[in-house]
């Protein structure tokens, strides 16, 4: 499998070709109304390298995942909030409504049409990246070295 690559944000940056594994948060910066206003760039970056040769992106089922995850959570947060509920449990409160239900087919939309026409599945990493990641760490972001 080919080396998947690295970023760290600068002001102007752009993405030389490589493959790209994209972590949570920058699918909440791009595709998360209230974690939209807390970007700081990377939905310019990604959008203006989608259609660069030799820019590739991925994404893995355990990002699709927390990003799902997060989402939800994101939602059931501003849904006590907005009901003033105090002492908010995820799932008591908010997993029983429909507003659960109708954030997590949104969700679940947005991976279909969103995430995955951005970014193809990545392979299975093998142990010598995964060991790489651990022994050698360069990123503050576990996904991001990977």
């Amino acid at each position: 499998m080919a080396q998947l690559g690295t970023f760290k944000l600068k002001k102007n940056s752009k993405l030389e070709s490589g493959n790209y594994l994209l972590d949570t948060n920058i699918f909440l910066y791009l595709l998360n109304d209230v974690q939209q206003k807390n970007d700081p760039g990377y939905s310019d970056i990604i959008y203006e390298s989608v259609n660069l040769i030799g820019v590739n992106f991925f994404v893995d089922i355990y990002i699709i995942s927390e990003f799902v995850n997060r989402d939800l959570r994101n939602s059931g947060y501003a849904y006590a909030k907005r009901n003033n509920i105090s002492s908010y449990n995820y799932k008591r409160d908010y997993r029983s409504t429909k507003f659960f239900e109708e954030t997590y087919r949104y969700s679940l939309n947005v991976v279909q049409n969103e995430i995955l026409s951005l970014c193809s599945m990545s392979k299975p990493l093998n142990n010598d990246y995964l060991r790489s990641a651990i022994y050698n760490p360069q990123a503050k972001d576990f996904n991001d070295q990977l």
